[in-house]
């Protein structure tokens, strides 16, 4: 099955690539490039962590968001519903990203802040996003090029915006959430658990360096150069997450099953 995997996520990924490039679309190079390498780092080191210890969840996890990604980039599309489909699927890398943190090595939710925090963000992915798209034809303001969605049923800006709103703190909370408790979580563990939770930790500072570098290219019109310093920041911040968990997990020999609260 790996293998099966492994071959659908690279053709989904070069024509992820393709779209993106012939979209016509304002994007750099490197930018388009990043929906094929990011996903494919994704899905192979989520594969590799599925063989290395299957009894974990990280692995499946980080495969899923690895696919995640690459649907992100039907986005690009001028097909109505294939913009919708892509547009409502690229954030899901989010909560199961997160999910595989706060679970890691075993990738099991055993704590109730791990499942709060995990709970808020597949909420905000998973409900509100689908709402914003329920209640506008042009969900995203700042997009221009993009097709009409065919997904809403009413026009309600006001609506938009409020969703929009809380679907945005509720990210913001939800990841904060992660960060602080995996930090919690080192400050307090014994000298080898500590060990034990460096890649994790690691790898969510990674990830909030990409969210930065993201929220900084939505934020600003940088010159094209800046364009490309972000994307590689971006790419390079994002790869660097499922690698350190996998490192982790080839570390770990068996699962160990966390302490209850």
């Amino acid at each position: 099955m790996a293998c099966v995997l492994g071959v659908t996520a690279t053709v989904c990924a070069l024509a992820a690539v393709a779209l993106v490039l012939a979209s016509g679309a304002d994007h750099s190079r490197l930018e388009a490039l990043s929906t094929g390498v990011v996903s494919l780092v994704f899905v192979a080191a989520g594969l590799a962590a599925w063989l290395t210890l299957p009894s974990s969840r990280v692995g499946p996890l980080l495969t899923a968001a690895g696919f995640a990604w690459i649907a992100g980039g039907l986005d690009e599309s001028s097909v109505p519903l294939v913009y919708a489909v892509g547009e409502l699927l690229r954030p899901l890398f989010i909560p199961l990203a997160a999910h595989a943190l706060l679970g890691f090595p075993a990738g099991r939710l055993r704590r109730l802040p791990d499942r709060a925090a995990a709970l808020l963000l597949y909420v905000a992915v998973l409900v509100l996003g689908p709402a914003r798209f329920l209640v506008s034809p042009e969900p995203n303001d700042d997009c221009g090029d993009c097709a009409r969605n065919p997904l809403a049923v009413i026009d309600d800006h006001a609506l938009l915006e409020l969703l929009s709103g809380v679907q945005q703190v509720a990210v913001a909370a939800g990841v904060a959430g992660v960060a602080l408790i995996l930090a919690r979580r080192w400050l307090l563990a014994s000298p080898a658990g500590a060990h034990e939770v460096v890649p994790a930790l690691v790898a969510a500072a990674c990830a909030m360096v990409y969210l930065l570098a993201l929220g900084a290219e939505q934020l600003i019109d940088p010159s094209d150069g800046a364009e490309d310093v972000l994307a590689l920041i971006q790419i390079l911040a994002a790869s660097a997450v499922p690698v350190l968990l996998l490192v982790g997990i080839r570390r770990t020999p068996a699962a160990p099953a966390l302490p209850k609260r």
